[in-house]
């Protein structure tokens, strides 16, 4: 038997906002936002820590780690995944861009895919594609 923790790396979880010319906007734009973060008591800034809190209570609940993983010699890990909010706030387009294990891929994409829709990213008052990078370490113990 063994523990497994998840690590999300704040910093490093980047929702990219894109116009529709392709023109990066970034600053300019509102990320997308966890259903229970969307409170009007809440600053930008503290509904984009909670987003990031939610998703790695999410991940930390809904990825289930095979036990017999830790045989093939894993310790630490990053999973790297992307995807897209949508503007109707749906999880779509989920890839694994850097892979550990195909099992533990497997878990990270099906809980990602899984996520509860978000309030969608917003740009000059309309909804927007949003992309998300996702670095999410996996220490196993």
């Amino acid at each position: 038997m063994f523990r497994y923790l998840f690590f999300i790396v704040a910093i490093s979880l980047s929702f990219n906002l894109f116009a529709q010319d392709g023109l990066i906007i970034g600053v300019h734009g509102i990320n997308p936002v966890w259903q229970s973060c969307n409170c009007d008591s809440l600053s930008q800034d503290e509904k984009e820590m909670c987003t990031q809190r939610e998703i790695f209570n999410w991940l930390s609940k809904n990825i289930v780690i095979p036990p017999h993983t830790k045989n093939v010699g894993l310790t630490n890990t990053k999973v790297i995944v992307q995807y897209v909010v949508s503007k109707t706030g749906k999880v779509e387009n989920v890839k694994i861009i850097k892979s550990v294990h195909p099992m533990i891929d497997k878990q990270v994409k099906d809980a990602i895919e899984n996520m509860p829709n978000f309030f969608p990213g917003r740009l000059l008052g309309e909804n927007i594609d949003t992309p998300v990078s996702l670095p999410i370490r996996i220490e196993l113990k």
